[in-house]
């Protein structure tokens, strides 16, 4: 199976250095591996890396989907969802996750 793992990686590069240059909390933390694991599933199940003429690449979901509809229109709603809500959420984690940690260190900074 053709998995292009350039997603995850890149994801969890930019997680990575957000996180270790803005020295982030734990708060931080624990979005960006929520983001990984999203982009990790996004790949594997949706997003595999295959084409219309060599579709051996394909995530799991998006092979049983092609076999089911005969490359139908189904695949194209499948992709567009994949890729949408897989990004969108990506984004939201890492977002929230930054603006998390600047409430926690506003806390932080009050408290003491």
């Amino acid at each position: 199976m053709n998995v292009p793992l350039i997603i995850p990686l890149a994801v969890t590069l930019i997680v990575t250095a957000i996180g270790y240059f803005g020295n982030r909390t734990n708060v931080y933390w624990w979005r960006g591996m929520a983001a990984i694991v999203v982009a990790i599933a996004m790949t594997f199940l949706g997003a595999g890396g295959g084409t219309l003429e060599d579709p051996s690449g394909d995530g799991l979901i998006t092979r049983w989907i092609r076999s089911a509809t005969d490359d139908g229109w189904a695949v194209g709603i499948w992709a567009i969802g994949v890729l949408s809500i897989g990004y969108g959420s990506i984004i939201y984690f890492v977002a929230s996750g930054v603006r998390k940690d600047k409430k926690a260190r506003a806390k932080q900074t009050s408290a003491g």
